[in-house]
């Protein structure tokens, strides 16, 4: 009995089976997946009944609780960046040396990392698309930029061009 409970204390050390770990990644990157989806729907569809201030409702009233909705019974997600526009958005600490990572210019890649207590992280890029240039881009129209200023006024999230990396999307797994 004592050589099948050690048994068992060093499987557990070990992490989860590859095939398990497989399907929790599997379970992060749907969890990922539906945040972006979501958000880009709102943001897109803002855009085109009412254009960046509309989007910028969007994104002051609902990303939030549409990140939240995005979580499941056993996940939490989120989205972080190295240049962040709200400071809700700051990143979990296991995240944080691949914001510093991202702020220093460095490439970063999806990963799914052990962040101790039978729980894993996720992160993936957040690409900058052509449509997120209209509110994160270098060239803002005066009154987008004024509105901006006025909601968050410690923003660093501008001056990005298509295809820039402007940040993370993450997901934590419990057990």
């Amino acid at each position: 009995m004592l050589v099948l409970c050690v048994l068992g204390v060093v499987a557990c050390a070990r992490g989860p089976a590859p095939q398990d770990r497989q399907r929790l990644e599997a379970e992060a990157r749907d969890a990922a997946a539906r945040l972006k989806g979501t958000l880009m729907k709102e943001l897109s569809a803002a855009l085109q009944q009412g254009g960046p201030l509309e989007a910028l409702d969007v994104c002051t009233q609902r990303a939030q609780p549409l990140t939240a909705a995005s979580a499941t019974a056993r996940t939490q997600v989120g989205r972080t960046s190295h240049r962040l526009r709200n400071p809700l958005n700051r990143a979990p600490a296991w995240l944080q040396p691949t914001v510093d990572a991202l702020a220093r210019g460095e490439r970063v890649v999806s990963a799914m990392v052990d962040i101790g207590g039978g729980r894993f992280g996720y992160h993936e890029p957040l690409v900058t698309q052509p449509l997120c240039t209209t509110c994160h881009g270098s060239e803002l129209p005066d009154e987008l930029g004024a509105a901006i200023a006025q909601r968050y006024p410690d923003d660093a999230a501008v001056g990005f061009a298509a295809g820039d990396v402007r940040g993370l999307v993450w997901v934590e797994l419990s057990p």
